[in-house]
């Protein structure tokens, strides 16, 4: 019985596959050794960042479109400091130009925060976030924004002469009657900003750094243009008349003033094609003089006296 237990253990002992403890050790150090060496290795470069960048915003970190990567903070801060003075003004392009000063949009840059949200890059959050953010700034960029304070309202209220210089009706073009002459009164084309779209257009640039900015507008075309009118532009008098009020028995002032009332109204009116005039609709709602009328084959005072002449 007890051979049969030593040829059992010499057995498990000769098992084939079965590693021995040395080779196990040796198995381990090939693991270790070269994640020792990348240990090593990527200490001696954390050793190396850390004072090649100490004191300065690490290479890669912007503030809105400037990049700061590599100055100290001083030196950042008057790379700001000469940026937010450009933004004193802000220029608006477009159908016109403007430039407002950003104490009216009650707009204020705060470059310390600015210059300490770049420093921070790589320096705040937890040992991953940190890892995360300098790999990012160094195969890339990280933007961080300016620091700017305002209010919508502000914004959209400093901006009221801008709406109200590019906000405008469409007007139709329509016929001027010079003696016998016709010429047309040119036709305007509506506009209107798109606020909305502006101010978010502005909050956005603000924050990258951003001096000038398109206003968008919308347009209205009339429904009569000018060149459409100049095709419909008579140009041949169908018909005149003329009459004398002197040759009346009531010739005083009053009556003239009655016939220039109504004429003056008629005057200048386009009829296209198929349209109806009407003289009682056009003159009957103004006012008028009373003078000489003929009422029943009898001469009386009333108003308008002069019109059927």
């Amino acid at each position: 019985m007890d051979l049969n237990q030593r040829d059992r253990s010499s057995f498990r002992n000769t098992r084939v596959g079965y590693p021995s403890k040395r080779a196990r050790g040796r198995r381990w150090w090939k693991i270790l050794v070269p994640l020792l060496l990348a240990c090593g290795v990527l200490a001696a470069l954390g050793v190396t960042d850390y004072w090649v960048n100490h004191s300065k915003i690490y290479p890669g970190v912007s503030v809105g479109d400037l990049s700061l990567g590599g100055k100290t903070p001083e030196e950042a801060r008057k790379v700001l400091e000469q940026r937010t003075e450009e933004l004193k003004e802000i220029k608006l392009t477009g159908p016109q130009q403007f430039t407002i000063s950003s104490d009216k949009l009650g707009v204020n840059f705060d470059v310390q925060s600015s210059v300490d949200q770049a420093y921070a890059v790589g320096r705040q959050g937890d040992l991953l976030k940190r890892i995360s953010d300098r790999l990012e700034a160094t195969w890339g960029t990280v933007y961080t924004p300016l620091a700017v304070s305002y209010k919508r309202q502000q914004l959209q209220d400093g901006l009221s002469d801008v709406f109200t210089a590019l906000t405008a009706e469409p007007v139709d073009a329509g016929f001027r009657f010079d003696g016998d002459g016709v010429s047309v009164t040119k036709s305007q084309t509506g506009m209107q900003v798109e606020k909305d779209k502006l101010l978010d257009d502005i909050e956005a640039g603000l924050l990258e750094g951003r001096g000038e900015y398109e206003v968008p507008v919308i347009t209205q075309e009339p429904k009569l243009t000018t060149q459409e009118a100049e095709k419909l532009k008579p140009t041949t008098v169908l018909a005149r008349y003329r009459t004398d009020y002197r040759e009346t028995s009531d010739k005083s002032k009053e009556r003239v003033e009655n016939l220039s009332i109504a004429s003056n109204a008629v005057s200048g009116r386009a009829l296209a094609p198929g349209d109806v005039f009407s003289m009682v609709d056009v003159t009957s709602p103004l006012s008028y003089n009373k003078t000489s009328v003929i009422i029943n084959g009898v001469e009386d005072k009333a108003d308008g006296g002069g019109l059927c002449q």
